[in-house]
């Protein structure tokens, strides 16, 4: 009998954050944009392999430690984040962006800050599960 393990989720929020880090990156040293816009598309990547990870699991898991639909919601919303990350940062490639606003860069380490809290959240909820 299989158990559906949390740490996917976990490292879903890992490869998010990573993601933030690099958008990060991008704004505060506006140098190499191509090659810093292609890093996030690779993590992006990675985050979606994370995201079929974790529907094959789940199909092979008699057990979750949580409903299904939540893992699935949990998991789709951090995609959908990463996926965001990777659209601005193609963005200030297509608007042809080029100087980096100190509002952008405060908005970024928000973004930073909350995939960190993200993280976080994720440790907490597979240690108590």
């Amino acid at each position: 009998m299989k158990t559906f393990s949390l740490i996917c989720l976990l490292e879903t929020a890992e490869t998010t954050l990573k993601a933030a880090q690099a958008l990060d990156e991008l704004v505060k040293n506006y140098v190499n944009i191509d090659k810093k816009i292609s890093i996030i598309e690779e993590i992006e990547h990675e985050c979606d392999n994370h995201i079929h990870k974790i529907m094959q699991e789940i199909n092979k898991s008699f057990i979750t430690p949580i409903d299904r639909e939540d893992i699935c919601a949990i998991a789709k919303e951090m995609d959908n984040i990463t996926d965001s990350i990777e659209s601005t940062a193609h963005r200030f490639k297509m608007f042809n962006i080029k100087s980096i606003k100190e509002d952008a860069i405060k908005l970024v380490k928000l973004i930073v800050d909350c995939t960190l809290d993200l993280k976080s959240v994720m440790v907490e909820f597979k240690n108590d599960s």
